[in-house]
């Protein structure tokens, strides 16, 4: 059997120990494209087809409950899936910032001070951490961002209303 060389329609890899007329690699993701892609095909040009996969389509809706029912779980899900990951984010964001500010206290003060003048950070809570200007039980407090009192709106941005991303803006400051 003639081994053929080509290129995978899919991917772009270059294929040398193919079939003649082979269009597709081996891997999972390419073979998936083929298939979309002879349905695809398969669909426009075969009326058979076409009705089977409507009939295929509403037989399975049917077990679902109905299109609505599905959909109506389907945005559920999602609502779901988004929240938990905007969550996780969150999360990762706070303890990401965390994990930059060295332990500064006692023993570690002088420690801290040289990595800081090594690997400088920039922190929201210790500013001056970056300049290697590092001192022991240093509160992270309003020393360094201190609020005013007064009056605040607190609106949600984006347009999921369940955000943790707030943008807070003084309206008077009595």
């Amino acid at each position: 059997m003639r081994v053929a060389r080509f290129t995978c329609r899919h991917c772009r890899r270059v294929v040398t120990d193919g079939k003649p007329g082979q269009g597709y690699c081996g891997e999972k993701a390419c073979q998936a494209a083929r298939k979309r892609e002879w349905s695809r095909e398969k669909y426009a040009s075969d009326p058979d087809y076409r009705i089977n996969q409507k009939e295929s389509t509403d037989a399975w809706l049917d077990t679902q409950g109905g299109a609505a029912a599905y959909y109506r779980d389907y945005r559920r899900r999602r609502r779901k899936r988004r929240r938990e990951e905007q969550e996780a984010a969150a999360v990762a964001a706070v303890s990401g910032i965390f994990e930059a500010i060295p332990d500064v206290t006692g023993e570690n003060a002088k420690k801290a001070g040289d990595e800081a003048k090594e690997h400088p950070i920039t922190s929201l809570f210790a500013p001056d951490m970056a300049m290697g200007k590092a001192s022991a039980n240093r509160d992270a407090g309003s020393q360094y961002y201190p609020i005013k009192t007064g009056l605040y709106e607190i609106l949600a941005l984006g347009a999921n209303k369940d955000a943790t991303i707030v943008e807070i803006r003084m309206i008077s400051n009595r």
